[in-house]
């Protein structure tokens, strides 16, 4: 009867994953979405950013902001030219001027001390009217 064998070890220290980059390497701005100086609140890219998009990483903000732009850009000029990668095809139509990408930081902004002229918000209700 045949024995079964297990696998060999490697010798020496375990391989270890990428080699860690420091805050600032992180933060370099590896290009910013949509492009150009008129570009309305480009989303930036950083060398962490990418680093988010390996197997088992979540994505943050950026990544998601990025996307949401690219996806409403990318329907728009698809739209505008005629082409339709989509297997959709006409049924997606141009969003145009009809949707706006806000930043996944927006409420967190809005709800600031001191993000307003008049001072912070209240809900409804708790102004006594």
């Amino acid at each position: 009867a045949a024995q079964k064998t297990r696998p060999k070890r490697p010798k020496g220290p375990p391989k270890e994953g990428p080699p860690r980059l420091t805050d600032r390497e992180k933060s370099v701005v590896l290009f910013s979405y949509p492009e150009g100086k008129d570009a309305q609140d480009p989303v930036p890219i950083t060398v962490g950013d990418k680093l988010r998009l390996r197997l088992g990483e979540f994505l943050n903000d950026n990544l998601i902001d990025f996307y949401l732009k690219f996806s409403v850009n990318s329907r728009n000029e698809n739209a505008a030219s005629g082409s339709s990668s989509s297997p959709y095809g006409s049924a997606l139509r141009p969003m145009g001027k009809k949707v706006h990408v806000f930043s996944s930081h927006f409420f967190a902004k809005l709800t600031q001390e001191g993000a307003h002229s008049n001072g912070p918000t209240t809900p409804a209700g708790e102004n006594g009217a």
